[in-house]
């Protein structure tokens, strides 16, 4: 967890990285009660061997061994086979016989001996490993459905490490890596057992039964078997890992994107294995490369290793490498055993630099398949056909499984933790929009439970982490300590007049802050030169307690002065938020302050203040707004989010100065224009600027319909919802005298972010909206759009980029649609010198209709007014650019007028 803000562009970068790589790593196990047998498993060269699955015949019971070769499996009393297998290593198989004592049995591997069988390979002759993917293309559906209702447990460690990291940003000292091991280089340690629950179609649920994280004993884990089980070879495409969707090796099109070599057979158990090399045709597509395993006769994965490249798009990451192994669950099922993700990443923005990988690994055992389709080899097209039917209809399998959630007394945990199977009962709505769960006593371990329950046994290196990190962490914690590292990072540096001044108190956890220097020097023609200032106090719960009530309050006083106006500013502010779970916050502020009529500020400040000295255009219109509110808000339902807000209001129109400062450019054929937006663009001083008063109550309803969410203890956190999202708004101003505001208004819009794979991705939001009632209304009032007549493109996505500020403000209806998509790397990549470049093209259009009749512009021919753009841009120009050629279409015009935007951002 960062302890400073201070890192704002290292932040983003890392935890980037990390995100991407952490979010979609983890797995393994626990079995049941009794004796250990543990050993060392080599390969023929007498070399450890990680990774390797370790399971007794018969049943789901297993683990895999560790860095070192090490491994440890609990056994009952009797004879057992142990079976262990590794891609592209002859399984070995070793019977024992248990008798009331631990065993220890080290195994030696041997690489597996490909031969050609019967096949014959001739150049002209097309290699038959085509024709074995064809046949697992065949049935990759039929085996992405096989199983529709079951369960497993998952035990999952995950370490990262840094290899290559900067002491100091931006001249300062952090401590961002300060508890990673300076030796080994670890910088996250972790481990967790979790139950996850599967209901076909897409239907799971994942409880964290136990988390440790090495050095924080209030984090919960960053691992997920349910992540771990979105790298199925069995989807067309995984999802996620990189802006395009990775296709797989047996996709429906996979022969679009890969060529295939067949490198041999081998049998496992009376099994034959085929071994088929996964080539890309194309360099710079989201394509693995590597190996893949498929039975013979079956055609289902046996195994897997592949690799995903750098040059496959991902960013920040050399490679993120694949490797799975199957086993027999039933008679003909087979599911993954156990998943390795290994992966080396290097991140970093001009001379800062990270440079680091991991690994997260894991098994999945004690399955409870529930339901499942058996193979009727005798008759393969019954088998598909059923498998299909189960899927497009799952209603047919009856109520879902569930656990019993009760209340875990030590003694029950164990009993849990020690079954065989994972516990099941049918509960209502299990499924419904909870994907995970952290439990509140995930991290109420100890030494004794983990050593008693650890499938894997732990590297030394990975002991000493824990011991070193877990001691000190106590230390970390005091007050001396914290005190010490605040006073550190609360040096005033240099570019603390640049970025902004942060001070905090890490151990009574507030923090006091100030606004940039950019934010702090304006200019405009209302004001002249302006001095700007903001500061900040917040009070707040532990950052880094993942298992505490999150809650935080902060205060504001914000304050400008206009050299040239004279004329002083000031408001003030105070807000709450009472939990992490629902989120409500209350908000009161209220003061005197200038205001652009727009409120959603189309133009920033600083590209005013640009414009105003160099380009002599004052676009901004100000206003003086005295004013008081109380905003509220809540999510009242899961994905219904109700805000609501009383503000009264007194607006006062403002004047360009007099006499007016000379910009710092002079343009001859430029003038300033009035500030008076009425005046300035539809010719006529209008009333609608003059001095008026608002009461208003607005309520604000956003709907997301099914989302779902991960619990913890404290808190609630999104994951996303197949469907748009629905935003309700309305909109009463009250006149308590007469003259005052006094109408009804309302607004409709729709928006969503679509993942369309390997095409790239859409944003769209359409809006209506209008006054149901317009008795007395002022410019402030109006329906404004957002958008830019500036080199700057905006930066809201729902916005115009060339529309003028005020032209087309209105009471009456409106429609206004925006949609953008993304191509990330679709095109572009195909290219090897704008592969390398990794810049991407981006599209977009944008449409505004309003009736004709509106004061603010010439009338039309038409009863309805049409405004359109259409947007072609090149993005991730040197990975943060991105540049813009708009053609926006007037009604009155029959050619498009040309603009160029420019904007700046990961």
């Amino acid at each position: 967890m960062l302890k400073t803000n201070k890192l704002t562009m290292y932040k983003s970068v890392f935890l980037l990285c990390a995100t991407l790589l952490c979010s979609y790593l983890f797995s393994t196990n626990l079995y049941a009660q009794g004796y250990r047998l543990s050993g060392k498993i080599t390969d023929n060269e007498g070399q450890a061997m990680p990774y390797v699955t370790v399971h007794i015949q018969g049943t789901t019971k297993g683990t895999t061994s560790n860095d070192d070769g090490l491994y440890s499996l609990s056994v009952e009393n009797g004879t057992q086979t142990i079976v262990y297998r590794f891609v592209g290593y002859k399984t070995q198989t070793r019977e024992l016989k248990i008798e009331g004592a631990n065993k220890e049995l080290n195994v030696q591997m041997q690489e597996e001996v490909y031969n050609l069988g019967n096949v014959e390979v001739s150049q002209n002759a097309l290699d038959p490993a085509y024709q074995i993917i064809k046949n697992a293309q065949a049935y990759r559906k039929f085996y992405k459905n096989q199983a529709q209702k079951y369960s497993f447990r998952a035990y999952i460690k995950g370490v990262q490490r840094i290899t290559e990291k900067p002491d100091k940003i931006m001249g300062k000292k952090i401590d961002i890596f300060e508890g990673m091991d300076t030796k080994t280089g670890i910088f996250y340690l972790s481990e967790s057992l979790s139950d996850y629950y599967f209901e076909a179609p897409k239907k799971e649920k994942e409880i964290i039964l136990k988390s440790k994280v090495s050095g924080s004993s209030k984090s919960a884990t960053w691992n997920s078997a349910a992540a771990f089980n979105s790298f199925s070879v069995y989807d067309n495409a995984v999802e996620g890992v990189s802006e395009r969707g990775i296709v797989s090796p047996i996709a429906s099109n996979a022969m679009l994107y890969y060529k295939y070599k067949y490198l041999g057979e081998f049998t496992e158990q009376g099994v034959r294995v085929n071994k088929i090399e996964v080539i890309p045709r194309q360099k710079g597509a989201p394509l693995y490369k590597g190996f893949i395993f498929i039975q013979e006769d079956t055609w289902r994965v046996h195994s897997l290793d592949l690799t995903i490249p750098k040059e496959a798009g991902i960013e920040f990451v050399e490679y993120i490498r694949l490797k799975q192994t199957y086993m027999p669950i039933k008679q003909d099922l087979w599911m993954c055993g156990t998943s390795v993700i290994d992966f080396k990443f290097d991140a970093g923005f001009l001379n800062v630099r990270v440079k680091g990988g991991g690994s997260f690994t894991g098994s999945f055992t004690n399955y409870n398949v529930q339901a499942y389709t058996p193979i009727a080899w005798q008759n393969p097209e019954k088998a598909l056909q059923k498998a299909n039917e189960i899927a497009e209809n799952p209603k047919k399998l009856g109520k879902p499984i569930a656990p019993k959630r009760e209340k875990f007394t030590q003694k029950k945990k164990e009993e849990v933790i020690a079954k065989d199977s994972i516990p099941i009962d049918n509960q209502p709505n299990f499924f419904k929009n909870e994907v995970k769960v952290i439990q509140a006593e995930s991290i109420e371990n100890d030494t004794t439970f983990w050593a008693k329950y650890r499938p894997t046994p732990l590297t030394a290196e990975e002991q000493a982490d824990y011991q070193k990190k877990d001691s000190v962490e106590t230390i970390r914690q005091s007050r001396p300590y914290r005190d010490s590292v605040d006073k550190r990072n609360n040096k005033f540096g240099f570019f603390d007049v640049v970025t902004g001044y942060s001070y905090r108190n890490s151990y009574k956890f507030y923090s006091f802050s100030t606004s940039p220097l950019l934010e702090g020097l304006q200019f405009n023609t209302v004001e002249g030169a302006v001095l700007n200032a903001r500061l900040t106090f917040a009070k707040y719960t532990d950052p880094e307690d993942d298992y505490k009530p999150k809650y935080n309050t902060s205060y504001f006083l914000h304050g400008r002065y206009g050299f040239a106006s004279q004329k002083p500013y000031l408001k003030a502010g105070i807000s709450h938020r009472f939990n992490a779970i629902n989120r409500a916050f209350i908000n009161l502020e209220g003061g005197q302050f200038v205001q652009q009529y727009n409120r959603r500020d189309p133009i920033s400040p600083l590209a005013n203040s640009i414009y105003t000295l160099l380009m002599e255009q004052n676009f901004m219109r100000l206003y003086q707004n005295t004013y008081a509110q109380l905003y509220t808000g809540a999510e009242v339902l899961n994905g219904f989010i109700l805000n609501g807000q009383v503000a009264y209001a007194k607006r006062e129109p403002l004047q360009n100065v007099a006499p007016f400062p000379k910009p710092y450019l002079n343009w001859k054929e430029r003038t300033f224009v009035d500030n008076n937006p009425t005046l300035t663009y539809a010719g006529t001083d209008s009333p609608l600027t003059t001095s008026s008063n608002a009461l208003t109550i607005n309520a604000t309803t956003r709907i997301r319909f099914k989302q779902t969410y991960t619990t913890y203890p404290n808190a609630r956190y999104y994951s996303g919802s197949p469907y748009p999202t629905l935003v309700l708004g309305y909109t009463k101003a009250i006149p308590l005298q007469k003259g005052d505001a006094d109408y009804d208004k309302w607004i409709i819009r729709l928006e969503d972010a679509l993942n369309l794979g390997l095409v790239g991705s859409m944003d769209w939001s359409f809006t209506a909206g209008g006054f149901l009632r317009n008795k007395t209304s002022y410019f402030a009032d109006y329906k404004h759009f957002s958008t830019t007549q500036t080199l700057f493109a905006p930066s809201d996505f729902e916005s115009f980029f060339a529309l003028p500020y005020y032209n087309y403000s209105t009471t009456a209806t409106y429609l206004e649609g925006h949609i953008e998509h993304h191509f990330n790397g679709f095109l572009l990549n195909t290219m090897p010198v704008l592969r390398k470049l990794k810049w991407q093209p981006v599209v977009g259009a944008h449409l505004l209709s309003t009736p004709s009749e509106n004061p603010f512009r010439q009338r039309v021919d038409t009863d309805l007014f049409w405004y359109g753009e259409v947007t072609l841009g090149i993005e991730h120009i040197f990975k943060f650019g991105r540049v813009d050629y708009v053609l926006a279409y007037l009604p009155n015009s029959k050619v498009p007028t040309n603009h160029f935007r420019v904007s700046f951002g990961f």
